[in-house]
């Protein structure tokens, strides 16, 4: 699928729902608008700040988000880091995502749109690098390993990379639906990996990769992700 055919997708989804996109969202239900950005307090807190504080990413860190649709997390990143990068494929979402961050007066955090391949950030230039619910929806793989070749080109040395992607239900086979038509396109079609196989894209750019876990439940909705992987990895010196 073409990237640009899979920028349409998203753009018209964001549009076709309206304000229900806050509570009805394909990736994220929520009982009201409010609900949406609370529950992302606590997405960001566990998945992401935690995490990454162990591995020595202080306050003053430059951060970016691949894929923060309404802003969700970014929001919460802007409480805590100097700087905070959101980009997303969908501009739709990106002219929601700024209300919010506009009604807020978070002044450190920059929204970006992007052309679904490249990161609009300069070389070496971020600390951090993560993602949330969005890899899974990515069809096909070559857009991920590329998408794992600009990580590496904005992380600065040292800088740790958090991303999540959809798990393979088998040790040996994983997905790939890279030529699907958009016709046949559905918003749960995502490509999915072994442990295996995606820890061999990431250290085929020289991340190295230092941990690989699957998610837990949320308790605001009790929903189990056993079909999510964590990857953590880091830029060397």
């Amino acid at each position: 699928m073409e990237v640009q055919t899979l920028k349409q997708i998203w753009n018209d989804y964001v549009k076709q729902s309206g304000d229900g996109i806050y509570t009805n969202n394909y990736i994220h239900k929520s009982e009201s608008k409010e609900a949406h950005y609370r529950e992302g307090y606590w997405d960001f807190s566990y998945y992401i700040l935690n995490p990454v504080l162990k591995l020595g990413i202080s306050p003053g860190s430059t951060v970016l988000e691949i894929g923060c649709g309404l802003g969700r997390l970014v929001i919460p990143a802007s409480y805590y880091f100097s700087q905070c990068f959101g980009m997303d494929i969908s501009e739709e979402v990106i002219s929601k995502a700024q209300e919010r961050v506009d009604k807020l007066k978070r002044s450190n955090i920059k929204l970006l749109p992007c052309d679904g391949q490249n990161i609009p950030l300069e070389d070496k230039s971020v600390n951090l690098v993560y993602s949330f619910l969005v890899f899974m929806h990515i069809p096909s793989k070559k857009m991920v390993s590329h998408y794992i070749k600009e990580i590496y080109r904005v992380l600065k040395p040292e800088g740790i990379a958090r991303i999540q992607v959809r798990k393979s239900q088998s040790w040996l086979k994983s997905q790939n639906y890279s030529h699907i038509a958009r016709k046949n396109y559905d918003l749960s079609y995502g490509c999915s990996f072994t442990k295996r196989e995606i820890e061999k894209y990431f250290q085929k750019d020289c991340l190295k990769v230092l941990n690989l876990t699957g998610d837990t439940r949320r308790p605001y909705n009790l929903i189990p992700s056993q079909t999510q992987l964590w990857v953590t990895a880091k830029k060397g010196a």
